[in-house]
């Protein structure tokens, strides 16, 4: 995906292109956390995209609406469609015109559903994310070569989605379906006929602009899953947050009692740890390395009550002795790495979308390191990868296994093709940030790791600095 935004939140301008492992690094405040959401809120759109399924009984299609989340009822529009046919004189200009109408209900439902996305990850009405230096704001999304999206926001008008697409290449696929020319050959074209239409457009439309490709083929993203900072946090408040929304939310109402809404990203790592049943998933083997950091296992027992509840305990050996403790009691590493690893172990396939805000939180050094080569192997497996850092430690164990990527097969390990990484960097501005490329150098070497190396400059100055004083004293 490649996305480009200009001011909004605390950014004034940003580029960028997933890669399968994406690196968003800056100091605080610039906006690495909205960058982040931002991409979780773009790329929940592709999902949304799926092929439509016709089914043909006694003479007529029954259709299987394409969209997940966009409004139920596209309106129906088969006199308009019909007028489009009858009055067109070749079939690709009657296509040509059903498009332009159903461009229209598809932009309505791409502004509504990305609005809706927003202010659930953001927790906040849509306007409040324009950067406070300007008036309004814009990000635009391209899944593909052939088509792009752009969302414009404003402080006194509603979120608005323009369409740009190689219509020509949309017109050539949908005629290329038999029954499509066949309706459009006939003389009489039934109520059915046009909802068809209709219908096989809008889902052509929504494929065409909301997937990417892998090779020749369409592909989206199955699931995106968040696992934002602070989660150790979140995971103990796990119980007691869970355990009051499943006893208060059949009689809140009733007894008029008001339930604050959680913050957008806090309010999914909930819904995810509750999707967890304590089974293996297509990469548990890989996800079998956390516990060499973790120097034990996590366990999810599930409870019959209340519904949704789940115990986990961190089980580890001592002086041969296998003990267990609730995970609230467990150090502040093992609190960070469990949602991690079990969502891993569990949930995350192939081609999924996982971002990750500041996975090296209470880690030592060396940990770092070694989760560094976890998610490299996870990316080699196709898993896609986002993530914020402040870790120095992380961008050049990234770009070392770039290096070790050159070498023969028998001495790689785990390594990165260079391809597969991009890191983007928050720079301060005047009104706001401006993101800028970081690259890796041909042998595996990055000679600036911006907002790092400045610190670590500043540190050094002042070290030299300081000894001159004392020996001035002295």
């Amino acid at each position: 995906m490649r996305l480009s935004l200009g001011n909004f939140g605390p950014i004034k301008k940003a580029t960028l292109e997933t890669k399968p492992l994406t690196i968003i690094i800056g100091k605080n405040n610039l906006g690495k956390s909205f960058l982040a959401q931002l991409i979780h809120s773009s790329l929940s759109l592709g999902p949304i995209a799926e092929p439509l399924r016709l089914t043909r009984f006694r003479g007529r299609y029954l259709f299987r609406y394409p969209f997940a989340i966009f409004p139920r009822r596209v309106p129906y529009s088969p006199g308009v469609i019909k007028h489009a046919i009858k009055e067109s004189p070749t079939e690709s200009e009657a296509v040509d015109r059903i498009i332009k109408i159903v461009t229209q209900a598809f932009r309505y439902g791409l502004s509504q559903t990305f609005n809706s996305l927003l202010e659930q990850n953001f927790g906040t009405k849509t306007k409040q994310l324009i950067n406070i230096n300007f008036s309004n704001s814009h990000v635009k999304l391209a899944f593909n070569p052939n088509a792009s999206i752009t969302f414009s926001m404003s402080k006194r008008k509603e979120l608005s989605a323009d369409l740009d697409f190689n219509k020509e290449t949309l017109l050539q696929k949908i005629l290329s379906d038999n029954d499509v020319r066949r309706i459009l050959r006939k003389k009489r074209i039934a109520f059915a006929d046009c909802v068809h239409i209709q219908e096989f457009v809008l889902g052509t439309l929504s494929e065409f602009v909301l997937t990417g490709n892998q090779g020749d083929e369409p592909s989206t993203p199955d699931t995106v899953f968040y696992v934002p900072a602070g989660r150790a946090g979140l995971l103990e408040s796990y119980d007691t947050v869970v355990s009051a929304l499943v006893s208060l939310s059949p009689v809140a109402p009733i007894r008029g009692i008001s339930m604050p809404p959680l913050p957008g990203m806090a309010s999914q790592f909930y819904n995810t740890i509750m999707e967890l049943r304590g089974k293996k998933g297509p990469l548990s083997t890989s996800a079998r390395k956390f516990t060499e950091l973790l120097g034990g296992e996590i366990e999810l027992t599930r409870l019959r009550e209340p519904v949704g509840k789940a115990m986990i305990s961190y089980v580890f050996r001592s002086n041969r002795k296998k003990r267990s403790v609730d995970i609230i009691h467990a150090a502040s590493m093992i609190k960070e790495l469990t949602p991690l690893y079990l969502i891993i172990r569990e949930l995350v396939s192939p081609e999924d979308f996982l971002i990750i805000e500041e996975p090296e939180s209470h880690l030592h050094p060396g940990a770092q390191l070694q989760l560094v080569e976890i998610f490299a192997d996870l990316v080699n497996q196709g898993v896609k990868i986002i993530m914020t850092t402040h870790s120095d430690l992380i961008l050049r164990k990234v770009s070392q296994l770039t290096g070790r990527y050159r070498l023969k097969e028998s001495r790689k390990g785990v390594s990165l093709d260079v391809k597969n990484v991009a890191i983007y960097w928050l720079k301060e501005e005047r009104k706001g940030s401006v993101s800028r490329q970081i690259h890796i150098g041909k042998y595996g070497s990055l000679e600036e790791i911006p907002s790092f190396d400045e610190a670590i400059k500043e540190l050094y100055q002042e070290e030299v600095s300081l000894q001159s004083r004392l020996q001035l004293e002295e």
